[in-house]
């Protein structure tokens, strides 16, 4: 089983625009977890409100550790 998690911040723009998103498998038969895919995104705009003391990002970790990050 797979689990998506989403952190979202704010920007001028949007009020819940994507900064991380986290993609864990869980395996049943060793009831053990293994992240497969955490990074921190660019939400793409200014942001007003990272919303830190939910997640804990703040404009330094998303300055130097983001990647671009397009819906198809």
């Amino acid at each position: 089983m797979l689990a998506v998690d989403c952190e979202m911040c704010e920007t001028e723009t949007e009020q819940a625009a994507l900064v991380r998103v986290s993609i864990v498998e869980y395996d049943f038969e060793n009831e053990s977890t293994n992240c497969i895919y955490d990074e921190v995104v660019n939400p793409g705009d200014h942001v007003t409100d990272f919303k830190t003391k939910y997640h804990g990002l703040n404009s330094e970790t998303v300055k130097f550790n983001f990647i671009e990050f397009n819906l198809i």
